[in-house]
């Protein structure tokens, strides 16, 4: 179970003149990682700025969010007219392409797409 405190990673809004939170009802491609390692600057490190690194260049990608906790990282895509399944499976290839640290196991890992905003997602989602 993800802990409360949440620590904010980053917010790197491509095309945007805000910075508010995030812009429904679109959907978009989330991607969650729960990992063995519980330091958030270790996750930060480890699985969420390769993971951002990899999705950043995704075409028509307009903002992009993500957060790190004790063992969990998740990254939030949202595209100019909302995500498609096309979307989707771009950033499952690009995901499935993040090489792990030594010592870091993958307890979950799940690309989806939903119109939950990253503050609002229920950690466990099927």
């Amino acid at each position: 179970m993800l802990k409360p405190h949440l620590l904010f990673s980053a917010a790197v809004l491509l095309g945007s003149s805000t910075a508010n939170a995030c812009q429904g009802p679109f959907p978009m491609v989330a991607v969650q990682y729960l990992v063995n390692e519980q330091v958030p600057e270790r996750v930060e490190a480890t699985i969420t700025n390769p993971l951002e690194k990899l999705v950043i260049g995704t075409s028509r990608l307009t903002e992009l969010r993500s957060m790190t906790g004790h063992g969990s990282a998740a990254v939030e895509m949202q595209f100019d007219g909302g995500a498609t399944e096309q979307d989707l499976e771009t950033a499952k290839q690009r995901v499935q392409k993040l090489a792990l640290a030594e010592g870091i196991q993958v307890i979950s890992k799940k690309v989806f797409l939903t119109s939950s905003c990253l503050s609002t997602w229920p950690w466990s989602h099927d």
